[in-house]
């Protein structure tokens, strides 16, 4: 059973996460929203049907409109101390009572990610991050923390992209906070809703 980590309001441990954005509106250092709208388009169902097929880590909670919710898990099937976790701050979801909205975080387990080594021209598969109940917006953007696969080599002096692919629509752009934390590399964004996310590293020359 994995280590999940559950509270219902938010509280101080936000910098445990990894929490190295100063600005919560998610903009980079150009003043540029991280966060493009694209092609209002269907995803890719052959991709989708990628997605589906993998095995998957998972930890649920329950989100409260009024107060917000806070949800932190340790992956098992991976090294020792990667994390992923998603803040939903006060007032996100609309309605004041304290009725919990259920939602869960799944990420592919190690052995999906060996199984599809050659994946993309042989760049393996990014990070994948399913926030459900998928298509749920936000009023206030929600802030998703993670770690970067750990047996893929990337060069940290780059920009790190992340996209959601969403029926409705497509969003993509730069990772606005990545840092080496002790041995692993951590990262965070801001997410309007909740969908299928992907951070993607830039290799090494």
């Amino acid at each position: 059973m994995r280590r999940a980590y559950i509270l219902l309001a938010m509280i101080g441990l936000l910098v445990l996460v990894g929490g190295c954005q100063d600005d919560p509106t998610g903009f980079d250092e150009s003043g540029n929203s991280p966060v493009i709208s694209g092609d209002k388009s269907a995803p890719d169902p052959t991709y989708m049907a990628l997605l589906n097929s993998l095995e998957y880590e998972e930890v649920s909670g329950s989100i409260a409109p009024g107060l917000g919710g806070f949800i932190m898990m340790e992956m098992q099937t991976w090294p020792g101390g990667c994390t992923f976790a998603v803040n939903v701050p006060p007032g996100a979801l609309p309605g004041d009572d304290d009725n919990g909205v259920p939602f869960s975080i799944r990420i592919p387990t190690y052995q999906s990610y060996l199984d599809h080594a050659d994946y993309d021209n042989g760049k393996g598969l990014p990070v994948i991050i399913r926030l459900e109940p998928s298509g749920l917006n936000f009023l206030t953007p929600l802030t998703v923390w993670g770690t970067y696969m750990p047996w893929a080599a990337v060069d940290l002096s780059k920009p790190f992209v992340h996209r959601t692919v969403a029926p409705e629509y497509e969003e993509f752009g730069h990772v606005p906070s990545v840092h080496r934390d002790k041995k692993w590399v951590r990262f965070d964004f801001v997410a309007p809703h909740f969908s299928d996310w992907e951070v993607r590293g830039p290799k090494p020359d």
